[in-house]
Order: structure tokens, then C-alpha cells, then sequence
């Protein structure tokens, strides 16, 4: 269950985000935040199975990025944003898919406005990406392995 944003005031009003409770199991699995992006309420949603496999060929450099810079470490805040960066041509259209704007206008938000509304993206999708890199990460490591069969047989 969400709780309901302010409306800013003016144009210079701060974007307010409203992050799902987390007793709510639905708001768990489903995590829709409302926030306010240049006078405009928003819900920025997770990225559904549809979405995943409509924007694959968005999502996949992104994932094997993540995945690329989870070999060392789990990625903190400012890694996950420079692969982001890294992948700027691809952002604007999954943020207005997970918002429901179009990518124009994704494009055109001031970069503070943009910013805030990265973040919430973030928010929203982090277990969507973390997951699907940590499986790509898992498959690589199988991968390099070799099989038990293989050990086992005369060479």
C-alpha cells in the first residue's frame, strides 16, 4: 500500500518519492513507487516478464555489464550508476517503460528531475537487474567449471 505524495507548489518544488511498505507483501513483490518528476505524478514500476522480454535487447548489455562488475564485488551505488551511464542510449526508454511516459519526455527532464527519477528507477527495478545479473554470473561460473562427467572420464 502507497502513501499519497504532495503536489509540489511551484517549479521549484523537490520531487517526493514515496517508497512502498514494506509489510505489505504485494508491495513487496510488486514495488510501484509514486513520485512527483517535474509536476508530474508518477508510478514507477518493476519491470514485469512482458517488459523483460520486449526490451531484451535494451536490458541484456546492461545485465552483462552489471554482471561484468560483479565478479569483484557486489556493486554499490556508484558502480550501478556508471554502468548506467555506460548504457546512457538505452536509459531514457526504460525508464519511461517502467513510468508510462513517453521516452521524449524521459529525454527531455532536467538532469536534477532526470536524476531523482534514476534513483526511483533504481528502487523499483534493482531486484529485477541484481537478480538476472546474478544468474548470468552463476551460468559464467558453471561454465568454467568443468563437469564431473568430463573429470571423470578417460582421457
Amino acid at each position: 500500500m502507497s502513501r499519497k505524495t504532495k503536489r509540489p507548489r511551484g517549479p521549484a518544488a523537490k520531487p517526493v518519492a514515496v517508497v512502498p511498505d514494506a509489510s505489505d507483501d504485494v508491495s513487496i513483490l510488486l514495488p510501484n513507487i509514486n513520485v512527483t518528476i517535474a509536476g508530474t505524478l508518477l508510478t514507477v514500476r518493476e519491470f514485469t516478464l512482458d517488459d523483460s522480454l520486449t526490451l531484451h535487447a535494451e536490458l541484456k548489455p546492461i545485465i552483462t555489464s552489471l554482471a561484468d562488475v560483479m565478479q569483484s564485488e557486489y556493486p554499490g551505488f556508484e558502480a550501478v550508476m556508471d554502468v548506467l551511464a555506460q548504457h546512457a542510449h538505452s536509459l531514457p526508454l526504460l525508464l519511461a517503460r517502467s513510468c508510462d511516459q513517453p521516452s521524449e519526455w524521459v529525454r527531455g527532464l532536467p538532469a536534477s528531475e532526470g536524476s531523482t527519477l534514476i534513483d526511483v528507477f533504481w528502487t523499483a527495478n534493482r531486484r529485477f537487474f541484481m537478480s538476472t545479473a546474478i544468474r548470468q554470473v552463476t551460468i559464467r561460473a558453471a561454465l568454467k567449471k568443468p563437469s564431473v562427467s568430463a573429470e571423470s572420464s578417460p582421457r
